[in-house]
């Protein structure tokens, strides 16, 4: 059967977006994979590695390094004393919906935090860092960067959970 769309057996309207059936997300991707190429070849620092860690490796859609899978980010300290070597796990997306209803956010976050779980004392010691990389401006992200920011300052979960923000004199 023959709809609409001209395509047989799909309904109009419910057929992929042109941006993604045109190579939107992965078009970010390479671009975003050539500026961490560009980041190996020159020395440059990579957002999230740290600027004490020059890299040494860009592993793309590296799923058999970690769970969050577009690139695996690895680095080594720029001088004996900047620390020990640090792996930077990415995902990368153009512009997500940073909500507990969006199924594609649940499932990037649960990579992020299987991530985290597969390797806790890496996290702890800094030697693993998850990032997700976003097309900007977008301000649910940079509401996720500032809240992270203040995770990652607590002590631990309890302390975190006491924190209390203030926006317009208002407590949050």
């Amino acid at each position: 059967m023959t709809h609409e769309s001209g395509v047989q057996g799909i309904p109009p309207g419910s057929g992929a977006s042109p941006y993604s059936t045109g190579g939107g997300g992965v078009t970010l991707e390479r671009l975003y994979g050539a500026t961490l190429l560009a980041a190996l070849l020159t020395g440059d620092p990579v957002p999230g590695l740290g600027d004490e860690q020059s890299v040494v490796e860009v592993a793309f859609q590296a799923r058999s390094k970690s769970p969050v899978d577009d690139f695996v980010v690895s680095g080594e300290p720029r001088s004996t004393t900047a620390g020990q070597p640090r792996r930077l796990a990415i995902g990368v997306r153009r512009d997500p919906t940073i909500a507990a209803g969006d199924a594609e956010f649940v499932h990037l976050l649960s990579s992020c935090l299987r991530a985290l779980t597969s390797a806790p004392v890496d996290f702890e010691t800094d030697r693993a860092r998850v990032a997700i990389a976003v097309a900007g401006p977008h301000s649910g992200a940079a509401e996720v960067r500032r809240l992270a920011e203040i995770a990652r300052t607590q002590l631990n979960s309890t302390a975190f959970r006491r924190v209390r923000t203030w926006t317009f004199g208002r407590s949050v």
